[in-house]
This record gives C-alpha cells, sequence and structure tokens, in this order.
C-alpha cells in the first residue's frame, strides 16, 4: 500500500512562492510589476479597446519566455478567465498570439532564430502549448459564478503555474454575488426567471467543505430546494411581485416619454429639411453660371530629368497643395457632387507612408495607442484612415463600400495574417471596390495574391505592389514606391525643412548593416582606402532606432551631397527615399538581385527611372572614385552643387 505524506504549512508556502511572476506584464502601466494579492480594474467608456487590452496581457502571459533556446518574451503564467459577457474571442487571441511571435522574430538578428519563429509548424506548437496555459470558466447564471468561485480555490491549490484570475465585466460578476441568487427554471423559456434556491445558504453549506466539486454542489442545491436544509430568507415573494409591478408601470412612463421625444425631433427635422432646400436652391441659382476647372493630375511629372530635379519636387508639392485649396474653396458647391467615402485600413507599416507623406493627412491616437484614426477630403472624396493593434476583423465598419488594404506580405507568417483579412472580406456586405497595397516579397514572389483579384473569382479589384515584380500590368497590377521607413521613426519633412543651397560637410556617406557575401563589404573596403565618405557600418540589421541614432542618421544625411546604396535583399530600399528627402542625391548600384524579379532593360527601379528621378545608378563599386571625380562641383539649373566635403 502506498504510503500517504501529508504537505506541511511551510511546503504549501515554498508552493506558492514558486508561482510564474507578473512583474514584466506591461513596464508602462506597471513599471513596479505585480504582485499577489494586486487587484486591477479596467475601466472606461464603452469601445475604447478595454477588451483589445485585456486579450493583450493575456497573450503575454500564456506565451512562453523562450521557445528551442530562442527568446520570446513571454511570461508563462497560467491564467484563470471567468466570462460572464462571452465576449472573448478564441480567434482574436490566437491572431494576436502571431502577431506577437511575428514582431519578435523581426527584432532577432541571427538567422537560427528566426528561421526558428518564422516556421509556420513552430508558431503552431507555441500557441497550441500556450493556450493549454488558459482556464475558461463560463458563467452564465449567479449559481454557476458561486460555483467558479470554489473551482477558482482549488485550481489555485493545485496548479503552480496560475498567477492571474481575470473576470471579465466585473460589474455582472458583483451584480451576482447579491444574498438572493435568481436560477433560471428549467420549462421557462430563456431570459424568464423565478427565485427558487436560496443562494445564501448553498454558499454558506458549501463553505463548510474543503474543496467542493461539482458533484457536491449540485447536491447542496437539491437539499435547499427540497427542503431539508433550512431556509432564511421568507416573505420574499409579496416584495417580488411588488417589484414586478413598479417595474412595468416605469416602463409604461419610459415609452410615454419616449414617444413624445420622437414627435420633437420629427418636427425638428422637417424644420431643418425645409431651411436647407431653400438655402440650397438660392445656392443653386448663384452657381449655374459658374465653371468648374477641373485639374488633370496627368500633367503633374514628378521628375523631368537630374539636372532640374529639385525644382520638379517642389513644383510636384505646390500641385498637391493647390489641389487641395482648390477642394477646400470648392466646399461652398458640394451639393453638385457626390461624395465617395473610402476606408483605408492600414495593416503595415507602409500605410502610414500613404497616409502621412503622401496624402499629408494627419492621424490622432486614442484607446491607450492601440487605434489610429484620419480623414481628409480632396473634391469630392472623403478618405477615412485606420490603423494599429486595435483594428481588427470586428472592429471596422461593417457598412464599407470602398475599401483600400494595406497588408504585408514579406514571408510566411505574413502572408498568413494577410489572408485572413483578405478572406474575411466576403462578410462586409455592402463592399463595392476593393484595392489592396501590398508590400511585396523582396524576391518578388507574390502568386499568393493572384486568387483574391475579381478576375479570378474574389474581391479585389486592383493591387498597388511594391518592388519590380512581373506581375505588373498596368491593369490589375501597378507599381507602388517602397517609400521611408515610418516604423523606425523617419520623420515627414516639409520643403522648408531642407536647406539643398548650402555646402555639407561630407562628399559622401554610407551608413547601414553589412551583409556577408554581400557588395557592401567591398565598398566598405573602398571606402576604408579613399577616405572621401563618412561611413558607419554595422553587422547586424536592428529593426528599430532610439531616438539618438534616428537624429544622427538624419543629420549625416543632410550632411552628404551623395549617398551610397549598395543592394541588400532587394535594390530598392528605404534609403534611396529618406536621401531624396533630405536633399541628397543616391548613388544606387544598378543590379538586379536573386529571386523572381523583372530583369528587364529598366530594371531594376522601374518606377523611379520611368519618372527620372535624380538617381546616379553604377555598375561596380571599383568605379565610384571616378563617379565621384565626375560629380564634384557639377552644378544643377537650380543654383546647387555637388561641392567636395570639408
Amino acid at each position: 500500500m502506498n504510503k500517504i505524506s501529508a504537505e506541511s504549512g511551510f511546503q504549501l508556502l515554498y508552493r506558492f512562492n514558486e508561482k510564474p511572476s507578473l512583474s514584466d506584464l506591461d513596464n508602462i502601466l506597471f513599471p513596479n510589476g505585480l504582485k499577489g494579492g494586486d487587484i486591477v480594474q479596467l475601466t472606461g467608456e464603452s469601445a475604447i479597446g478595454k477588451s483589445t487590452l485585456l486579450l493583450k496581457y493575456l497573450t503575454k502571459s500564456l506565451l512562453p519566455k523562450y521557445y528551442n533556446g530562442v527568446f520570446l518574451g513571454g511570461l508563462n503564467v497560467g491564467v484563470i478567465l471567468i466570462d460572464t459577457s462571452h465576449g472573448i474571442s478564441i480567434l482574436k487571441l490566437v491572431c494576436l498570439m502571431e502577431k506577437f511571435i511575428s514582431q519578435t522574430c523581426e527584432c532577432l538578428t541571427k538567422s537560427e532564430s528566426i528561421e526558428i519563429l518564422s516556421n509556420p509548424d513552430n508558431v503552431k506548437d507555441i500557441v497550441n502549448n500556450s493556450l493549454k496555459n488558459l482556464i475558461i470558466l463560463k458563467t452564465y447564471t449567479s449559481l454557476q459564478l458561486e460555483m467558479n468561485y470554489y473551482s477558482i480555490e482549488k485550481i489555485l491549490a493545485t496548479d503552480s503555474k496560475s498567477s492571474m484570475i481575470i473576470i471579465d465585466k466585473l460589474s455582472a460578476a458583483i451584480k451576482s454575488t447579491c444574498p438572493s441568487v435568481d436560477v433560471a427554471s428549467k420549462n421557462g423559456s430563456p431570459g424568464s426567471f423565478e427565485v427558487s434556491i436560496n443562494g445564501e445558504l448553498v454558499y454558506s453549506k458549501l463553505r463548510t467543505m474543503a474543496f467542493p466539486d461539482f458533484d457536491s454542489v449540485l447536491e447542496v442545491v437539491k437539499e435547499v430546494e427540497s427542503g431539508e436544509f433550512p431556509r432564511k430568507i421568507e416573505k420574499q415573494q409579496p416584495i417580488t411581485n411588488f417589484m414586478r409591478y413598479s417595474s412595468k408601470f416605469f416602463i409604461k412612463i419610459l415609452l410615454m416619454c419616449l414617444v413624445i421625444i420622437l414627435i420633437c425631433l420629427s418636427y425638428n427635422i422637417y424644420l431643418t429639411a425645409e431651411n436647407s432646400f431653400n438655402k440650397s436652391s438660392t445656392l443653386l441659382k448663384k452657381t449655374k453660371s459658374v465653371k468648374i476647372e477641373k485639374i488633370d493630375m496627368g500633367q503633374v511629372k514628378l521628375f523631368n530629368n537630374a539636372e532640374n530635379s529639385f525644382e520638379d519636387m517642389y513644383n510636384f508639392k505646390v500641385d498637391l497643395k493647390f489641389l487641395r485649396k482648390k477642394k477646400s474653396n470648392n466646399n461652398n458647391l458640394k451639393k453638385q457632387y457626390s461624395k465617395h467615402e473610402i476606408e483605408i485600413w492600414g495593416k503595415a507599416s507602409i500605410g502610414d507612408y500613404l497616409w502621412n507623406h503622401i496624402l499629408d493627412g494627419n492621424s490622432t491616437t486614442y484607446a491607450n495607442g492601440l487605434i489610429k484614426h484620419g480623414e481628409i477630403k480632396i473634391q469630392n472624396l472623403l478618405f477615412r484612415f485606420r490603423s494599429g493593434p486595435g483594428i481588427v476583423q470586428t472592429t471596422v465598419p461593417t457598412s464599407v463600400k470602398n475599401l483600400i488594404l494595406v497588408l504585408n506580405g514579406k514571408d510566411d507568417v505574413k502572408i498568413k495574417f494577410s489572408k485572413n483579412w483578405l478572406d474575411y472580406l466576403i462578410h462586409f456586405k455592402n463592399l463595392k471596390n476593393v484595392g489592396v497595397v501590398l508590400l511585396g516579397d523582396e524576391k518578388c514572389d507574390n502568386n499568393w495574391i493572384l486568387q483574391y483579384l475579381k478576375t479570378r473569382g474574389g474581391l479585389v479589384d486592383f493591387v498597388f505592389l511594391i518592388y519590380d515584380c512581373k506581375l505588373i500590368d498596368n491593369r490589375e497590377f501597378y507599381q507602388w514606391p517602397l517609400g521611408v521607413a515610418t516604423y523606425r521613426g523617419f520623420p515627414l519633412l516639409k520643403l522648408n525643412h531642407v536647406n539643398v543651397d548650402v555646402a555639407r560637410q561630407h562628399l559622401c556617406s554610407f551608413m547601414g548593416t553589412v551583409y556577408k557575401n554581400s557588395t557592401r563589404v567591398l565598398l566598405t573596403q573602398i571606402l576604408k582606402k579613399s577616405n572621401k565618405c563618412f561611413v558607419a557600418s554595422r553587422d547586424n540589421w536592428v529593426p528599430g532606432e532610439t531616438y539618438e541614432s534616428m537624429s544622427r542618421y538624419l543629420k549625416k544625411l543632410s550632411d552628404s551631397d551623395l549617398t551610397l546604396n549598395p543592394v541588400g535583399q532587394n535594390t530598392e530600399c528605404y534609403r534611396i527615399y529618406e536621401a531624396l528627402s533630405l536633399g541628397t542625391v543616391p548613388i544606387v548600384e544598378n543590379v538586379v538581385t536573386p529571386g523572381d524579379c523583372d530583369s528587364g532593360k529598366n530594371s531594376p527601379l522601374r518606377l523611379l527611372k520611368e519618372h527620372n528621378a535624380p538617381l546616379i545608378f553604377i555598375d561596380d563599386w571599383n568605379d565610384l572614385n571616378s563617379v565621384l571625380e565626375s560629380e564634384r562641383g557639377k552644378k544643377y539649373s537650380n543654383g546647387t552643387m555637388i561641392l567636395k566635403g570639408k
């Protein structure tokens, strides 16, 4: 016979002390971490992101800290969730877990670690094992809530990993702890309740048990129902009848008030409509002779040639400002136009480049940084921008008709995330027009999106695609610029922020990551011998930037006449557009990177070559010195020149 050993009090306290820590749950809201016994209540108005923040904490708590030796950043904590509102979506939780893993993968530098976390099978294994740390106690009635309280006591005593208890909709839980417990009758319809069980007696009976299980609770309930256990609450029925009568009387008064309010509102709307109609008739008579000038955006050229590039960039921005000014001046005539509303949902960092740098739109951040929102009007088009982790399939407006969806398709994890969005579009019944702006694969392997085109049975009308992909036909696929690295905090620079007329400190500069077995190794060796250019290189790519590193990067670009751009994973890189933003001319390696990208006569960088962007192309970095000598002292039509570095 097995020997039975009892656990001492010291052993019990030691076991409880070994529970996982919550010290790194949120360093901003909880700088000192959360300790045992701490109670945190999430409050605020509805629809501001409380449930999303709760899911964010759930994600970090459930995920492991390490996976196969790779740092993941989770807490590996067991969580008990009392679900009283049934609004927690497991699908949304899984999506947040996959996004957490993807963001961690982007910050890694070792290729072995990146390969582990980017493997879909490993991601599935991490999510499945993490969900085992979650215990969900569904609650539909007050009695079930009481039973769940005892279940928690038993779980905490036996499960060493459980360190967090979450009660969704705390107000519902508090309301359910009154002495009198309402339980739905078996024959009653949903929503009809009868006072049949005294919850206070059940509670006092269960308190005498050490760890009651479900069968024990049912036995106690049967005792109370049959009268074997003495009742303490009597004469409750008259009070209940009085409350029912009072409720009916109050509802009648409320309905009468609502009818009166509706009558007043209807009359007010009638007067307003009549007044607006009179004003519109007067305005229509005044504007019949007004000729509306149409602006042909086809006449606005991005760049003419390299020599007058700065003048062209200035004229291009002036034309855009004129267009917006023209739009605002014509607001008084908006009755003659049909307004089209276009939703832009940014689920990739290039969405910020589209909204802030191309459309020149502003956005407001709220819900603790989970959501960004902005609006801009151009003639009869109203653009609405939504972005951030709080923008998910169930938080966007379901009445959308015209949609621009900004997605990331650089790797398998991001492609899976993008497919989830595209597959969900069928739920928007009013959807008429769909466009996609896609950060494509750096090797131009983007065939996965073909199935979503309207010509192939999908909902997507057109795709703006980054990089020189062979799919671009200017009918369904159009090329889109990569732009600047907004995800690293590169700012929006206005024309008056850059002075191209002053002498600059450096003739040329190179700041970037030097990958092994790449032409960047050759370039750095040449630069070290010549001492003509400023060089700041690193061996490993870092996704984020500090304020100091970004300031240093901007200053060195501003102090350079030329910026060197050796190829990386693809010829097109953020540095090209960032250099142009600061008035420094990029020297670009004219090489098509390996993969399935177009290798025609205009490749690489077809879009920039098509618009005669101010770029200098070089086939071999061994020719750099001759290129620098030819560019030194060259004057341009606007009076700027490339000077010798000081």
